[in-house]
This record gives C-alpha cells, structure tokens and sequence, in this order.
C-alpha cells in the first residue's frame, strides 16, 4: 500500500538516511554532500553559480517514492509499473535481529534523458563506455529510524518495464558510486613526505560498475527482471551499446559564458557543465574532463579517448551559471571523422541567457531526440 510523501515522510527519509554509506551522499535528504566531504578534506570549489545551479536541477530531479510494506516481507508496486519484492524474512535490523511489524521503503527512479540530466545520473562506465539505460534505481528501508538491511543470501527481486528491448535476452546490471578518489600528497606532523586517498563527489555523477549480474528480458511482456542484493546504493539496468567503426575523442569548446571555477570544481556541483545524448537512445553521456591550459574561446571538456563513435548522431546541451545567470545551448550534430592530421573532433557553442523555466523546457527536450 502506497503512503503518500509528505512532510512526516520527508523528516523520517532524512533521519534513517543520514547514516547511509559515504557512498551516497548525494542522495541524502537535508545533507550537503559537499560540505560533508569537505570536512573529510575534500578538494572542493566555493563556488556560489555551481551550488545554485545544481539545487535548481536537483529540485526538478524525481523525488522519492513512499511505501509502507510489513518487514517480514511483502511487494510494492511503483507509480511506472515497476515492482519489487521483498522475500519473507529478508529484512534484518542493524543488531542482525529480523525486523517485524511495518517498515518503510523508499525508491527513486531514473528513467528519462531529462532525468538523467537533472538528478546528475548519466549513463557512462567507468572506462566511458556509453550504457542504454532501462533504469536507475535507489532503494532503502527502514522502520522509524532505523536503516534496515538485507539478510545475507537474500535479495529484493525487481520486474521493470523495459521497451526497445529488441532482441535482447539479458541486459547487464551495475552498481553506481557518487564518490571518486583522490590521492592527496604533501608532509605529514612529523615533515615526512606522505599521501593520503579521500573520497569526494564525482563530477561525473555516478560511476557505473559491471556487478557481475544480469536481468532476465521477457520481450512480450517488454519488462526486465533482476535482484538487488543491497539496499542504500545505487543499482543500474543498462545495456552496453555496441555501435560498429571507429571512435574519437570528442572536445566541447564554450566560446562564452565558461565559469572558470568548473575548472577546479571536483565536488559534483561545477558551474559549467556539458551533456550528450545519442540519437533515439535512452542515454545521456557526461563530459566532465576539462580542458586544461585553454584560452578563453577553447574552455570547456572533453570526452574519454577515443569513445564516440564516428557518424554518430546527438544532441549536445551545453548549460552555465554565471554571476547568478543560467545560459545554455542545445545543439544537434553527427559526429565526423577528425581532419587529416588531427586526433580530436571540437565542436564550439554559443550560450544564449535563459531563465530556469527555459532551462528546464531545453533539458525536458532531450526525451523526444
């Protein structure tokens, strides 16, 4: 049975998931991921344009949905159709005791381009290989606040609706991380020279991870089916596309309105940001490397080496915060092969002002191309 989000759900959503792994920091309601792991010495950029921008986007991102179920176990079905079960017995206390009476789940979603874009959840590996996503989820439970957990050899079985499956029988599952590492070197109390490895937010937004498993794809019904083996962590159901030919890398130039301070910004809200989406595919590819050294007019990121493919067709949205102002494009392309002696292809965009309405309408845009 369905329990509407209100404001008592939001407050119990923020108690148990306060003490939810560092890895998902950014899901956390009523946390500030980057002053939290700027407390654990973080390199993080005081950026004022990025933090705003980044608010603004997670505001329109898709909220989460609240469920009762009984903690013995029990099934819910999502507001899309999707549903997930929970085996009986499966939900452990944190003492290790088997939790009864009502509990609580909590599901996001991630199912659109725009989506993608707006909760930061693109749709690349960690080798910036490009996923065709049916579906990114987050799912916890809880009974007050406490933060329950699976039982060991148990999992939650997830059935999806997954169209233009094609002729696909499995579709590949991953685990998403928030968080990056950094070595941070320099002297230690005693002068000696030392390094230290911290996690920060990643500016790619997620970092997809083969797990190993597969979901089941029953053509005629269009649907998926999977486990989720741990709560409190993101869990990705996309499929590896496998287009033939040669690849480049890919450059995105700002000629205006580039927010320096996207440069340095490692806390996953950088000012200045540049998306991809491939033509009629479920798919949004962030290009989080910047360009380094580039004089203004040749600001801007880059993809991995050698990723996209040639004669590939997209659409780029290009978005900045600026002195408190947004100013995006959104641009269509075909990839080309680079010009004879050159390793890269660039594009340059030319950022026009938009008010946060515009910017969502351009951003909503992406689900149709």
């Amino acid at each position: 049975m369905k329990k509407q989000l209100m404001k008592a759900a939001g407050v119990a959503i923020a108690l148990f998931l306060l003490h939810a792994c560092s890895k998902n920091l950014q899901e956390q309601p009523g946390q500030d991921p980057v002053n939290t792991l700027n407390s654990k010495a973080a390199p993080v950029a005081n950026d004022r344009d990025g933090k705003e921008l980044h608010t603004f986007l997670k505001s329109q991102a898709p909220k989460w949905e609240v469920y009762d179920i009984k903690a013995e176990g029990g099934q819910i079905k999502t507001k899309d159709g999707a549903v997930f079960t929970f085996p009986q017995n499966s939900l452990l206390l944190p003492s290790g005791a088997p939790a009864t009476g009502a509990a609580v789940v909590y599901i996001r979603r991630i199912s659109r381009p725009s989506d993608m874009v707006l909760d930061s959840k693109p749709t690349g590996t960690i080798a910036g290989e490009q996923l065709v996503s049916y579906g990114e989820f987050f799912i916890g439970a809880a009974q007050g606040s406490q933060q329950l957990r699976l039982r060991p050899g148990t999992a939650v079985t997830a059935t999806i609706p997954a169209i233009k499956v094609d002729n696909l029988r499995q579709i590949p599952m991953w685990d998403g991380d928030t968080t990056t590492l950094a070595v941070l070197k320099g002297y230690n109390y005693l002068n000696q020279v030392d390094s230290v490895v911290v996690p920060y937010s990643a500016n790619r937004g997620i970092e997809w991870k083969a797990n190993g498993n597969v979901a089941a794809v029953d053509p005629v019904n269009q649907t998926a089916t999977f486990r989720i083996d741990n709560l409190f962590r993101w869990a990705n159901c996309d499929a590896l596309l496998h287009m033939p030919g040669s690849k480049t890398t890919v450059l995105g130039y700002f000629t205006n309105f580039y927010n320096a301070a996207a440069d340095n910004s490692f806390g996953g809200m950088e000012p200045t940001m540049l998306f991809y989406k491939p033509a009629n595919l479920n798919a949004v590819i962030k290009f989080f490397t910047p360009i380094l050294v580039a004089p203004v007019g040749f600001q801007g990121f880059m993809s991995y080496q050698n990723a996209v493919p040639i004669g590939q067709s997209g659409t780029f949205l290009a978005i900045s915060a600026l002195n408190g102002n947004y100013y995006a494009e959104l641009r269509s392309v075909t990839i080309p092969a680079p010009p004879a002696g050159q390793n890269y292809v660039a594009f340059s965009f030319n950022l026009q002002p938009v008010t946060q309405a515009q910017l969502l309408a351009l951003i909503n845009n992406l689900n149709s191309l």
